[in-house]
């Protein structure tokens, strides 16, 4: 039998952000498409091209994080999932069943784990998130099983199909998205950008339309009453053996830089920390660490979005302590999270004069703090190594 080549594998952090305001959470979760055979980053592969493809149709930015694998399958997809933080994602599509459609899984057993599985999300996502299931596309065209599979493969692929669909026409909050799109880069199992480009079009095009139609998002954590949030949170700070390092360069250029940007006399990247705010790296006159009761970054990270106060001095912050005494006229904060996306800190510029709001970048203020997240995750991946 002859060999199969392998091709390249995406080797970053499995996520893909596309820039603009308000940005739209997906969870891609599964095997075929998500795995990314053929590309060596996810912003080349369906991450990437599905944030991009959905910027392009909403005009808000996007954050799409994959949990993939080209073994998953529906009957051990919970288990797969049982870290996941679901609340987070505004959608969560999945890419599942290449697996059984390979191995002829029973049908009957294919919709019980599928079921199964639409509830266990449910239940962990909030109830205004959709849920969409991609098909299973041909097995001629873009599996690893190209060369191996009888046409009875392409069969029982559109019994699973229909068996999918079936079951989120009785779900709620669950639709199916038929998946069969042309391959621009051959047969095998290695593909190109173009062919993620045009699996992300298939999904967007059904995905995009409705984000945003039911109003102002809830994105709290569902179920979670606010001392487990926090010990959560504060977990997830302890594992990243980031507090009260040395300073780095890498994260001081990314504070310079958006001091300069922003033209303002401070900017600084926090942590929240127990019952303090430490900062990373700080350009300004600010101390190194405060109490968190008097911390803007601790009310920034609250929400997944932006913080502004343009004039801090007509404007009370509900829960910052001694705010007529610090001195600022203005704050901008964008929450920074650790791999497992819990709010962990903040990207903030902060200057004793007011401003205007509409002079205030908050894309540019998000672009920043992606930066200096993905540094904080480059080095928790090289802690988690030693």
């Amino acid at each position: 039998m002859a060999r199969l080549a392998l091709g390249a594998l995406p080797t970053d952090d499995p996520r893909a952000h596309s820039a603009g305001l308000d940005p739209d959470r997906v969870l891609l979760f599964g095997t075929g498409a998500s795995v990314g055979w053929g590309v060596t980053s996810h912003e080349l592969g369906l991450p990437g091209s599905l944030a991009r493809s959905l910027t392009a149709r909403t005009g808000r930015g996007a954050d799409v994080e994959v949990i993939a694998a080209p073994s998953f399958s529906a009957s051990q997809a919970i288990h797969d999932l049982r870290d996941a933080s679901l609340s987070r994602y505004d959608v969560i599509v999945l890419t599942l069943g290449l697996t059984e459609a390979a191995g002829f899984a029973n049908l009957a057993d294919w919709r019980r784990h599928f079921d199964e599985l639409l509830d266990f999300i449910r239940l962990r996502s909030r109830r205004d998130a959709r849920i969409y299931a991609l098909g299973v596309h041909s097995t001629t065209k873009m599996t690893v099983w190209d060369h191996l599979l009888s046409p009875a493969a392409n069969a029982h692929r559109r019994s699973l199909n229909s068996a999918t669909a079936a079951e989120c026409v009785t779900g709620a909050r669950a639709a199916f998205i038929p998946f069969d799109p042309p391959r621009q880069s051959g047969q095998g199992r290695s593909r190109q950008s173009s062919d993620y480009r045009d699996c992300a079009e298939i999904i967007a095009e059904v995905v995009a339309p409705t984000l945003g139609l039911d109003g102002p998002r809830d994105r709290r954590q569902v179920g979670d009453p606010d001392t487990e949030k926090e010990r959560r949170r504060q977990s997830a700070v302890d594992s990243l053996a980031i507090v009260d390092t040395p300073a780095e360069a890498r994260f001081d250029r990314i504070v310079a830089l958006a001091r300069r940007a922003f033209g303002t006399e401070g900017a600084a990247m926090t942590i929240i920390d127990n019952d303090r705010q430490w900062a990373k790296s700080i350009e300004g006159d600010l101390p190194l660490q405060i109490e968190r009761s008097q911390s803007y970054c601790a009310v920034t990270i609250e929400s997944p979005g932006a913080f502004v106060v343009a004039d801090l001095r007509a404007t009370p912050v509900d829960g910052v302590a001694g705010q007529d005494q610090n001195g600022l006229g203005f704050y901008a904060g964008y929450p920074i999270e650790a791999p497992s996306g819990d709010r962990i800190g903040a990207l903030c510029v902060y200057d004793a004069v007011a401003r205007d709001p509409a002079d205030v970048d908050v894309a540019l203020l998000r672009d920043l703090a992606l930066m200096a997240q993905n540094e904080v995750w480059q080095r928790w991946s090289g802690v988690t190594r030693r």
